[in-house]
């Protein structure tokens, strides 16, 4: 957020980008950098809805895993 507020749009990118590729990203989704008004500073960038677009893919991507696995009665990730 840093990176936002002060105007170096080029790192606030590259560390979201970093940050969002994690595995395990709880508090930085692709709802979230959609809704809170502090990233309006970057918003109007392209590159903004690019990595709005890649992450939201991988996020429905993970929730359909997740969703067909409970259906079939397994964990994902491991036996049960």
């Amino acid at each position: 957020m840093v990176y936002t507020i002060t105007g170096e749009h080029d790192k606030a990118f590259d560390l979201l980008d970093q940050i969002l590729a994690m595995p395990v990203s709880i508090s930085i989704t692709p709802e979230i950098l959609r809704l809170d008004t502090i990233w309006d500073p970057i918003r109007d960038d392209p590159r903004f809805d690019k990595l709005i677009e890649k992450y939201s893919e991988v996020t429905n991507r993970s929730d359909a895993l997740n969703s067909d696995a409970r259906w079939a009665g397994k964990k994902v990730g491991g036996d049960r």
